[in-house]
């Protein structure tokens, strides 16, 4: 694979990742599961788009991700907010690749206008952030992701800056070879 895909959408994160799509969707549920989610389903959209339009899709999977202290908390300040629950993650294949996604709960919740909830749904989107570049590392060491552009996600010039500062630097203490 040449360059590893990563956005982050207006309601959304997703990277692909180097694994088969089964093993992809076992990485996304046991990654889920280290942040305290549950999956409470999963819907196969290819089938269902086979079965009821006869139509053929690439493998797709929507998984229903809850954790249920979170849930509980974000409930008891808005009864109704389980018309948003539970949050989803996705795995599919696009272009020769797995991916795997989840929702911004963060841009999702702010449709409910409560800014006490801001924290709450911050802490959602930082666990399912972290449970999707968890299925992007290959065992105890981080599989290596390139980004495919600057725009893709949220960063400012200074933190662009540092960055390439920290490469610069990683790359100049590696022993030469030969």
């Amino acid at each position: 694979m040449g360059q590893t895909y990563m956005t982050t959408t207006g309601y959304g994160y997703v990277r692909s990742v180097s694994l088969s799509f089964s093993d992809a969707v076992s990485k996304a549920e046991a990654a889920l599961k280290k942040e305290g989610f549950g999956v409470l389903c999963q819907i196969d959209i290819q089938s269902k788009l086979k079965e009821k339009l006869g139509v053929d899709f690439p493998r797709y999977v929507i998984l229903g991700a809850c954790n249920p202290p979170l849930a509980y908390h974000a409930l008891q300040q808005e009864i109704d907010l389980g018309l948003l629950l539970p949050f989803n993650v996705i795995v599919y294949e696009q272009g020769g690749e797995v991916r795997v996604g989840a929702v911004d709960a963060a841009k999702m919740l702010s449709v409910v206008g409560k800014p006490s909830m801001e924290p709450l749904a911050m802490e959602v989107t930082t666990k399912l952030r972290r449970a999707i570049d968890r299925c992007c590392r290959a065992g105890p060491t981080h599989h290596s992701c390139a980004f495919l552009n600057r725009n893709a996600f949220a960063i400012t010039d200074t933190e662009l800056n540092v960055i390439a500062a920290l490469a610069i630097i990683g790359l100049s203490v590696r022993p030469k070879k030969g």
